[in-house]
């Protein structure tokens, strides 16, 4: 059959050897510039409690009516649920949760 000279070969393996040197020195470059951006997003994450100044008080934004046990669903308003609607807050969840 026709097997490839021994220049040929010779070109073809400088080809994909170039072409795994290439693939292996980008993928470490990529995963170099991740490690980089986790650290940074790391470092400049701000773990800052704001404080509260003497005679300050706690303020809840809730979103819905605050009940001691939660609502039984209905199915038929679980299909057509109204994203915006309010959901009722369990009171157990705001006091120890």
């Amino acid at each position: 059959m026709n097997e490839p000279t021994p220049r040929r070969r010779g070109i073809l393996a400088s080809i994909g050897a170039g072409i795994t040197a290439l693939r292996t020195f980008l993928a470490n470059v990529l995963f170099v510039l991740l490690l980089v951006v986790i650290f940074v997003a790391l470092l400049s994450s701000t773990d800052e409690v704001g404080v509260v100044p003497n005679g300050g008080a706690l303020v809840l934004r809730l979103d819905g009516p605050v009940v001691e046990d939660p609502p039984e669903p209905d199915p038929l308003a679980l299909l057509f649920r109204d994203e915006d609607a309010p959901r009722a807050l369990v009171l157990r969840d705001l006091v120890d949760g």
